[in-house]
């Protein structure tokens, strides 16, 4: 894993370096933003939440229904 309760799925680096990704999952959200500011003196990092397609079906339900 890349730190506790998070674990790294997949990496991509770049020739140069300057955009690499990361690819994470964890139950919890607030432990990949500690593991980000733990490295924040050294790199940009930016995270962006992202859902399965079990995960976002509830999502996107109550979102629809704020719809009508």
């Amino acid at each position: 894993g890349v730190a506790g309760g998070v674990n790294l799925v997949e990496r991509w680096r770049s020739g140069g370096g300057s955009s690499d990704r990361i690819i994470t999952e964890t139950d919890n959200a607030s432990l990949i933003t500690e593991w980000a500011l733990k490295w924040s003196d050294v790199c940009e990092i930016s995270t962006v939440p992202a859902l399965d397609d079990e995960g976002i079906g509830p999502v996107a339900h109550a979102w629809v229904q704020t719809l009508t």
